[in-house]
């Protein structure tokens, strides 16, 4: 999807707003919502993401594979509600 102007204006506010001093800390439920609301991804596509964002992250293999584990139990259980 193409990106917006209030994603940039966003994004650039979180660059040019943040204490280099503080610690960023942002609702990942609130930034989920923002991305479906602004670029219309699915649920399917943010759990898709999430998962391959753990695999490629430089966690070690045990870590990921429980990390993984947590998002495909909290996936399943999202999708009987």
């Amino acid at each position: 999807p193409e990106m917006t102007v209030p994603a940039i204006a966003r994004f650039v506010k979180l660059l040019t707003d943040t204490d280099k001093d503080a610690r960023v800390v942002s609702s990942l439920t609130d930034e989920y919502a923002f991305v479906q609301k602004e670029w219309s991804v699915t649920d399917a596509q943010l759990w898709q993401m999430t998962e391959n964002a753990v695999r490629v992250s430089f966690a070690d293999q045990k870590t990921k594979a429980h990390l993984l584990e947590k998002i495909q139990a909290a996936r399943m259980e999202a999708e009987t509600r």
